[in-house]
């Protein structure tokens, strides 16, 4: 009987773990359409792995949401870092247009938008690699 609730219980974790890489991934999908889905969608799945990162201690599933907690927030100083250097290269445009004389904008925006890009790119490896290791029942 203990055991048969030990796998009920890994099978309940594990699904968590499928839930929390599908609402990553559906905040990469939709995301691209909605900056506001993209937040919504992949807090969510930070709130999942935080609240179940303590249960999932001493098992695999630990290090899937270690995972997806340190990607969500290195996702998020990446873009974050990038819409910065966009926003700082549009002003530097707007403030030459002024006359300031401000030089040097253009790659700063497009440092920006490779940033951005990278980041992104970065969090389609993340999240796709986890989710295949988590299927194969794999540590990260």
């Amino acid at each position: 009987m203990n055991s048969e609730t030990d796998d009920t219980t890994q099978a309940r974790t594990f699904g968590l773990g499928d839930l929390t890489y599908g609402l990553y991934g559906c905040a990469m999908l939709l995301g691209a359409l909605d900056k506001g889905l993209f937040l919504l969608l992949a807090t969510s799945a930070l709130i999942i792995a935080y609240l179940k990162r303590e249960s999932a201690s001493d098992t695999l599933l630990e290090s899937h949401f270690a995972w997806q907690i340190g990607t969500f927030w290195l996702t998020l100083i990446g873009l974050g870092a990038g819409v910065a250097l966009v926003a700082l290269g549009v002003g530097g445009i707007t403030a030459a247009l002024l006359g300031s004389g401000l030089q040097g904008s253009i790659p700063i925006i497009g440092a920006g938008w490779l940033l951005i890009l990278a980041t992104s790119l970065w969090y389609v490896y993340r999240i796709t690699k986890g989710w295949l290791w988590l299927r194969e029942r794999e540590r990260l």
